[in-house]
């Protein structure tokens, strides 16, 4: 990420505003303010201009925006449901699903199910997940993936 890059921008932009909304803060300039420039930047697929973290990040904040902004956050979860799982690394499907969990995205929408059964079918021998930085990271990636886990209701309380 490179200071002033428009990717890094909507990046920030769109990470600020959905701890803000997991917070409860939906209705502070913080949180609206940047809803004007991720719906600018999504393009017709859906995708979110940069990272494609910044997809599911800006579309769980769009989700938590309400009604207004729910056909552009299915659309970029629509264009993360194309994304075949196996592009995907362990560590990317339990942000994403951390992400779209928080913003009220149920076990039972089809990407959700699908991406959660394939994380499970994905665990290695050892019970952790391939993070999609370095091997150095899998613990972290491991307890995140839990976590997600844990949120959808697949792991005891």
């Amino acid at each position: 990420m490179t200071p002033g890059d428009l990717r890094t921008r909507l990046y920030v932009s769109s990470n600020s505003a959905y701890w803000l909304g997991v917070a409860g803060s939906q209705a502070r300039p913080a949180f609206q303010n940047p809803l004007d420039l991720l719906l600018q930047h999504q393009d017709e697929t859906g995708r979110f201009y940069g990272f494609l973290h910044s997809t599911w990040i800006a579309g769980s904040v769009l989700f938590m925006a309400g009604d207004r902004y729910s056909d552009a956050a299915s659309k970029g979860l629509q264009l993360l449901m194309d994304r075949p799982l196996f592009e995907w690394a362990d560590s990317e499907i339990s942000w994403a699903l951390g992400s779209l969990s928080r913003a009220g995205q149920a076990r039972g929408h089809p990407c959700v199910g699908q991406s959660l059964a394939d994380l499970l079918r994905r665990r290695r021998p050892d019970a952790s997940w391939v993070c999609e930085d370095r091997e150095a990271l899998t613990v972290g990636a491991s307890i995140e993936t839990l976590k997600v886990l844990k949120l959808y209701g697949l792991l005891p309380s």
